[in-house]
């Protein structure tokens, strides 16, 4: 996709999935620098996805999720793309994390 610059995480995993699901062997973390966009509130429009014009890397807690929401945002995010195997695989290749809500 590019540059990590040009592109915006968005994490759709529930409030209560960011704070139970460990990465590095840590709760309450999700990808570094990821905006929390729960899926359920994406597609009820309660939240409103980034401007279209960054490429959007979609990640949940293993790929089905965002794989959803990938499909909802196609038509608006072409460039839209998911991490194969969520955060399970972010997990796996030790990149970087952050304390949910920025908290550390």
């Amino acid at each position: 996709i590019g540059d990590e610059d040009d592109v915006e995480i968005v994490d759709v995993r529930t409030r209560a999935q960011r704070s139970t699901h460990a990465i590095n062997g840590v709760a309450s973390v999700s990808v570094k620098g990821a905006l929390s966009m729960p899926l359920d509130d994406l597609v009820a429009g309660t939240v409103e996805p980034p401007p279209p014009d960054l490429p959007l890397v979609l990640v949940c807690s293993r790929g089905p999720k965002s794989l959803v929401a990938l499909d909802y945002l196609a038509t608006r995010y072409p460039k839209a793309v998911c991490v194969e195997g969520g955060i399970t695989a972010w997990d796996d290749a030790a990149l970087p994390i952050e304390g949910v809500d920025g908290a550390s």
